[in-house]
């Protein structure tokens, strides 16, 4: 009986740590909303991971991260473009979901 109690123990303590480490490695959805009036082509990167997208007017892309690190976005409309660090983990690091929305102003 002392056996099984002992293992039921290990056995929760151990899913226990599995479930912190588990919350622990995920990542926010970084999400980009096309507020103009035309599409707009994102160029997603960080390291050598890479992804692209295109926006219609009023659609949210959203997108999980799968590493900690620097995301930078390069962004064109017509003969306009922009980039910027969509993710820092140093400024966004905590948080559940990281929102750029794109307007005639930029991105804010």
């Amino acid at each position: 009986m002392a056996r099984k109690l002992m293992l039921f123990h290990m056995l929760m303590a151990l899913s226990m740590l599995t479930a912190r480490l588990e919350a622990r490695g995920k990542f926010p959805i970084v999400h980009f909303i096309d507020a103009m009036s035309r599409p707009i082509d994102l160029h997603i990167r960080s390291g050598g991971l890479s992804s692209s997208a295109q926006l219609q007017p009023g659609q949210d892309y959203g997108m999980r991260l799968k590493v900690d690190d620097v995301h930078s976005v390069m962004s064109v409309c017509g003969s306009t473009f922009a980039s910027f660090n969509a993710y820092e983990p140093a400024r966004d690091k905590g948080y559940a979901a990281v929102f750029w929305e794109v307007a005639t102003k930029g991105f804010t």
